[in-house]
């Protein structure tokens, strides 16, 4: 049986200041119909050309659940060996295209 109430250790932790940007941006997208996967897809693709691959966006939190999915949605985007990266290099997220 399910609790409730979510148990202390379950709680996410207090909130970075881009956090409450970042869920408003997911919801206008969600609201409008644009590509709700696609949208943080390419977010976190353009994220991880800044340093340069795909594994350093998650690099310093090995292990975790939450980082090893954002990494399997990036290399999904990037290519399992950032071949498609150079073109999210540089670039914002809203001059990528989806398909």
């Amino acid at each position: 049986m399910l609790p409730s109430q979510p148990c202390g250790a379950c709680q996410p932790a207090s909130p970075p200041d881009y956090t409450r940007p970042a869920i408003d941006a997911i919801t206008q997208a969600a609201s409008t119909g644009h590509d709700l996967a696609g949208r943080p897809a390419d977010v976190l693709a353009s994220a991880a050309a800044q340093p340069g691959s795909s594994t350093a966006l998650t690099a310093r939190q090995p292990g975790s659940r939450e980082p090893s999915l954002a990494g399997q949605l990036v290399t999904a985007t990037v290519g399992y060996h950032d071949e498609h990266q150079p073109g999210y290099a540089g670039h914002s997220p809203s001059a990528q295209t989806t398909n």
